[in-house]
């Protein structure tokens, strides 16, 4: 066996997975990922998150040792409002505070008459 067939380093064990599929597409994937995130700071002022997560599986059955490689990308999501809501006694939600009087009252449809002012 050449010495060029071992593969001495992480480095050369993920480039050789899959004949260099998986290296190339996880190349990919990372360059999707600082786009994203570019993107993703500069709505959010400057800060942003992002995840490669890598599973390699290895299974040794006579001497051979078969390997199955994973990625899981986690791009930047976009944040969301919030909304507000009290509880009623009911356990039903509310978007007005169920112990805040009413201020205001519904003035549309009076029966007053215009007065002209002379």
């Amino acid at each position: 066996m050449s010495n060029d067939q071992i593969v001495r380093s992480f480095n050369a064990f993920v480039g050789s997975l899959e004949d260099g599929k998986f290296h190339a597409e996880l190349t990919q994937q990372l360059e999707e990922a600082v786009r994203e995130l570019h993107d993703a700071a500069i709505e959010r002022g400057g800060k942003a998150k992002a995840k490669i997560a890598l599973t390699i599986d290895l299974k040794l059955d006579g001497g051979i040792v078969e390997t199955a490689a994973e990625y899981k990308v986690t791009l930047p999501k976009a944040e969301r409002g919030r909304t507000i809501f009290w509880e009623t006694p009911e356990g039903h939600l509310s978007r007005a505070n169920p112990k805040q009087t009413d201020m205001f009252r519904d003035v549309t449809g009076g029966s007053d008459a215009v007065r002209t002012v002379s």
